[in-house]
C-alpha cells in the first residue's frame, strides 16, 4: 500500500476524481491497519513514518473534495 500511494503522483490522470478515489481509498485502508506512532519511534526509524508521509501528509496534500461517511470509512 504505502508503495501505491508513494506512486500515486505520477499516475496519468493524477487529479482526476477517480484518481484521488482510489488514492483515498488506499490511504483508508492503511490507516485501518497501521497503529499510530510516538515521537520515539521516530528516532528510532531515523525520521518520519509510514503514517505521517502516506497518511497523514497525504490527507493534508490531497483534501477530499467530498464528506467522509461512517460506510467509506476515514477520518
Amino acid at each position: 500500500m504505502t508503495a501505491a500511494i508513494r506512486s500515486a503522483p505520477d499516475e496519468s490522470d493524477a487529479g482526476s476524481t477517480a484518481w484521488l478515489a482510489r488514492l483515498h481509498a488506499l490511504v483508508d485502508d492503511l490507516d485501518a491497519l497501521e497503529p499510530a506512532f510516538t515521537g520515539y519511534d521516530r528516532l528510532r526509524f531515523g525520521g518520519p513514518t509510514s503514517r505521517d508521509t502516506c497518511i497523514d501528509a497525504v490527507r493534508a496534500r490531497y483534501p477530499r473534495p467530498w464528506p467522509v461517511t461512517a460506510a467509506r470509512g476515514g477520518r
